[in-house]
């Protein structure tokens, strides 16, 4: 009987839990001023979903989507950079009137774990599905490897351009999503 008691207890506690979510998700839906995870993690999903999507696909004005706890600007960049979290994740937004971009920056840290992270970040949270461009052939200047990702051909010209590093390298990865006004020769 007492084990009965028991299960029945833990069967009705299961009942009554709250799932688990996307927390960016889950407060942005509610119309919560979603803020990164704490500090010590480089939160790639908050940057890309919370700050470069509404800043190049709704136009949202620079200082709308960076007033928000877990953002703090860096007075001493010019342009100004977002901290994001913590200081090795910085944002910086760009708009030339013609071009709008948004620049992620991850100082140090494993540069195939941040590229992996950022893909299912974009995968998860952009409007529109990223490929590999048919043709990469960047030059890879200062980092180990470059790679360019397209949107579709009809639609808005979303692109990012990926840059990783060696391990030990400075910065470990740089990736900047665009908004084009035209689709790029690259793509």
């Amino acid at each position: 009987m007492r084990t009965v008691l028991i299960l029945a207890a833990l069967i009705a506690a299961a009942s009554c839990a709250t799932p688990v979510q996307d927390t960016a998700n889950a407060e942005q839906d509610a119309g919560i001023d979603a803020r990164p995870a704490l500090p010590g993690q480089a939160d790639l999903g908050f940057a890309v979903a919370q700050l470069c999507r509404p800043y190049l696909t709704q136009n949202a004005g620079e200082a709308a989507i960076t007033d928000r706890p877990g953002v703090t600007p860096n007075n001493g960049s010019d342009p100004v950079e977002y901290w994001v979290g913590q200081p090795n994740l910085t944002v910086r937004f760009d708009d030339d009137g013609t071009v709008r971009s948004c620049t992620l920056k991850l100082n140090d840290g494993d540069p195939a774990q941040y590229r992996a992270r950022l893909l299912a970040a974009l995968e998860r949270e952009w409007p529109v599905a990223l490929s590999p461009a048919p043709s990469t052939a960047f030059a890879a200047g200062p980092y180990a490897n470059r790679e360019l990702f397209c949107a579709p051909p009809d639609g808005p010209q979303d692109g990012v351009l990926i840059s990783t590093n060696e391990p030990g390298a400075y910065p470990a990865l740089m990736a900047t999503l665009s908004r084009l006004p035209a689709r790029s020769g690259r793509c």
